[in-house]
């Protein structure tokens, strides 16, 4: 059983809850219907995916997303998220990156 919650900041820094699902598992066909239910409710843009890198979503990210604007999508793991957590950031740069 696998509880997903897909969060985003907004242009100006808000924080915003995109979606949540519940499967019996994290594989590829999970992910792409869930990124699926995201697109048909307007998502776009998708510049950066901050995850544990699941074989899974990876590869339904790379076919969920393809097309000019999203070829600069990156995915990074959850280590290199916390490398960059609030603490480690310059205090002038928390605001921009969507830390307070």
């Amino acid at each position: 059983m696998a509880v997903v919650v897909a969060t985003g900041i907004t242009a100006t820094g808000a924080r915003e809850v995109l979606g949540l699902d519940v499967g019996d598992s994290e594989d590829e066909v999970f992910w792409r219907g869930f990124l699926a239910s995201l697109k048909k409710r307007g998502l776009s843009g998708v510049r950066l995916v901050i995850s544990d890198q699941h074989a899974g979503l990876v590869t339904a990210l790379r076919r969920s997303f393809q097309g000019p604007g999203t070829s600069g999508a990156g995915c990074i793991s959850r280590a290199t998220c916390w490398r960059m957590s609030p603490s480690r950031t310059p205090t002038s740069h928390r605001t921009s990156s969507g830390w307070h």
